[in-house]
């Protein structure tokens, strides 16, 4: 009977316009969510991973930082152990794609939970439309940290859940005591907001019965006693009572280190933000926030307001204003606030606002969502999980030497490499700040890698067997070598891996690099580097010692690749390019390297479809180059009339900089597509400024070009 009765409601919402739509696009960004892989936005999926693991195996939850060779260790709350337990077990039995699944039902339960609790009891058109946009609001802005797969997953589910029972189904308020078991373990360390939602809720029904009961059914009493039970689950972890001082560990130091950790400024809520006539996520939790401003002025003026209400939307601007990691938690406490006091009708805007710009309105309406889901996901890396700025190759390298040591690491990637070095090696510290680590450990070790005297406390303490120093610090290549001891034997995409020769000697002597400088490659691009090598032929082998080891280098493989183009060796460059695309798909270079190749092969019109995807991917000042060798192909064919378009358009015939074989081939273009005048005026450049007398090749083929112009021009007199 129930069930009947849910596939009825359902029913009749679908049957709804206005209900149809938000549904639609929380159907959507699951769907987006499921072709998304896993990407390093951070690294604590990995921390996560490694708990898990340590958990199951070990039959215990760590008390301490046992992945870090930090002395003495830390001690340890973990309040996530239950996601880390899930997580883990998910990614044993089907690897990344499990993860994936768990990310994206974890947004539509979380979303369609969000439109259930909005549209709930809503019976008038003008109601509906405005929880429906308030549903379709919820859907952009839980997006953009629902493509992390972190305890906050639950967070946000547990959060309407909540309020869906107290606010409208106070008769189910003994379900919340097993959500509370769960939410307390999966992330204890959230176990104020479950608090604050149960303080709100209760502190009203205890007024309300100070004041009477006049008026309101039993079923409309919140049951006070199932809430105290629940509110007690935060005692039924294994920490006990240790758990409570955790979530008020203050993060002011963090703040200014970890972006999710900054405090919310005026400027960031007052500001506007399109990129390709589409609102950026800031910009559609700025216009929520807003309304939810404009609505609780509305609500006092009406004086429609609801203690608890007040209490939830006060706690949001609490949380807000501690960090901007904080939006959806504000999102959501503010949602029975704006269910209950809709600002403005539909039949309302109707008479007041023209019909030509209400209909423009709901179009954007309709419209801009899909344009923010579909820009989030924009440039799709390598499924099920992208390699981008994790440090894979180092880790490959250090697995397949497996000498095991101590590793100091930036803290970025800590998690990553916890989870793929431990047991056998050990780091540093990861990004779990301030609750595991200080700040205070976090300065030491950001200035190990720039400051000399911090370098020489660090080295001197704890004396590592490596050093992982991501490619940005470039000056690090100088600071090092005052400690020649350390020296290059690895790099990847994204960190350079040093040994210490007095505890590995071997591995030095038979990996150390002497031709490539990898902090080099950040600051040059591939023609340099190449040119600029003392001896091109060590660098190399160099470089193929380390596709040896990861094969899926994608400056390695570029360079090699670049190097195979120049020497004409196509053939042998194309397993390289083929490598960079599989590893980087989101990348415009292998699809140019691999255009470049193609073009060198003959084979024009397959390099004119790889040319296209690469200006697909490429940012707009490098797109001149690739329309300019796209052109170049068309003339190969003799499609003249899309070369000179294309040549026209990205050859800059008064830069000096431009060579005389590109406004050749513009001319030739011009020329031969009927642009007799153009032709003429180009050639004449040549022929005049950039071409020396006793140059016969280019004589020749000016005057063989002149011959064919003049032949043309009498041709069409």
């Amino acid at each position: 009977m129930a069930r009947r009765r849910l596939l009825g409601s359902l029913t009749r919402l679908l049957n709804e316009p206005w209900v149809t739509y938000p549904v639609f696009l929380c159907v959507f960004g699951f769907v987006l969510l499921i072709r998304w892989p896993i990407v390093a936005g951070d690294s604590d999926l990995w921390y996560h991973l490694n708990g898990g693991r340590y958990i199951v195996q070990h039959g215990a939850i760590p008390r301490t930082s046992y992945f870090s060779f930090i002395e003495p260790p830390r001690p340890w709350v973990d309040y996530y152990w239950l996601f880390q337990v899930l997580v883990y077990e998910i990614y044993a039995r089907s690897y990344y794609y499990g993860l994936i699944v768990l990310r994206a039902v974890a947004y539509l339960a979380t979303t369609l939970a969000a439109l259930r609790f909005l549209l709930e009891g809503q019976r008038t058109r003008p109601a509906l439309a405005w929880c429906a946009f308030l549903g379709g609001c919820c859907a952009m802005i839980l997006l953009p940290r629902n493509m992390l797969v972190r305890p906050h997953l639950f967070t946000y589910f547990f959060i309407l859940c909540f309020l869906y029972v107290l606010e409208l189904r106070p008769r189910l308020s003994w379900w919340l005591l097993p959500l509370g078991l769960l939410w307390s373990n999966l992330h204890g360390g959230s176990y104020p907001l479950m608090l604050a939602i149960l303080g709100a809720y209760g502190a009203e029904e205890l007024l309300v019965r100070l004041r009477t009961n006049k008026g309101r059914t039993r079923a409309e009493r919140l049951p006070l006693l199932p809430c105290l039970l629940t509110a007690a689950t935060i005692l039924a972890t294994p920490h006990g009572l240790r758990l409570l001082p955790v979530p008020f560990t203050s993060t002011a130091g963090a703040s200014r280190y970890i972006k999710e950790f900054e405090p919310l400024h005026l400027w960031d809520v007052f500001s506007l933000h399109f990129s390709m006539m589409t609102p950026t996520s800031q910009t559609v939790f700025n216009i929520f926030l807003l309304l939810s401003c404009v609505t609780a002025v509305t609500m006092v003026t009406r004086r429609t307001w609801r203690i608890r209400h007040v209490l939830l939307f006060a706690v949001g601007w609490v949380l807000l204003l501690k960090g901007i990691r904080f939006m959806n938690e504000f999102a959501l406490l503010a949602l029975p606030l704006l269910r209950a006091n809709p600002l403005l009708s539909s039949t309302r805007m109707t008479k007041r606002v023209p019909k030509a710009v209400y209909l423009v309105a709901v179009g954007l309406v309709l419209l801009l969502p899909l344009r923010v889901l579909l820009s989030t996901f924009s440039e799709k890396p390598k499924y099920p999980i992208s390699s981008m700025n994790l440090p894979t190759g180092v880790v490959a390298f250090l697995n397949h030497v497996d000498v095991g040591g101590k590793v100091l690491n930036h803290p970025n990637n800590g998690g990553y490499l916890q989870w793929m070095l431990y047991p056998r090696y050990k780091i540093f510290m990861d990004m779990e700040i301030p609750f595991l680590f200080s700040d205070e450990e976090m300065y030491l070790v950001q200035h190990a890698f720039m400051d000399e005297k911090t370098m020489e406390i660090f080295l001197s303490r704890y004396r590592p067997d490596f050093l992982l120093v991501p490619t940005e610090y470039e000056q690090f290549s100088e600071r090092i070598q005052k400690h020649p001891n350390y020296v290059p034997v690895f790099f990847d995409d994204f960190e350079v891996l040093y040994a210490d020769r007095r505890q590995h000697p071997a591995l030095v002597d038979a990996y150390a690099l002497a031709a490539v400088k990898p902090f080099e490659l950040v600051k040059k691009n591939a023609d340099e580097v190449l040119k600029d090598a003392p001896d091109r032929e060590a660098l190399l082998r160099e470089l193929r010692r380390i596709l040896a080891v990861y094969p899926e280098c994608g400056i390695a493989n570029h360079l090699v690749a670049v190097a195979e183009n120049e020497t004409g060796a196509y053939a042998q460059a194309l397993p390289h390019i083929e490598a960079i695309i599989a590893t980087y798909p989101e990348s415009p270079n292998g699809y140019r390297l691999k255009a470049d190749a193609l073009k060198g092969l003959k084979r024009y019109r397959e390099a004119i479809a790889f040319y296209n995807t690469a200006i697909d991917y490429a940012e707009p000042p490098r797109r001149a180059k690739l329309y300019k060798e796209m052109g170049l192909a068309h003339l190969e064919l003799k499609e003249y009339d899309r070369a000179y378009r294309l040549l026209k358009d990205s050859i800059e015939v008064f830069s000096p900089l431009t060579k005389r074989e590109d406004l050749y081939s513009l001319g030739i273009a011009a020329l031969r597509s009927g642009k007799q005048a153009e032709a003429g005026t180009i050639l004449q450049y040549l022929s005049d400024y950039q071409v020396a007398g006793d140059d016969a090749e280019w004589k020749a083929k000016l005057d063989a070009a002149r011959a064919e112009l003049e032949t043309t021009t009498k041709g069409a007199r």
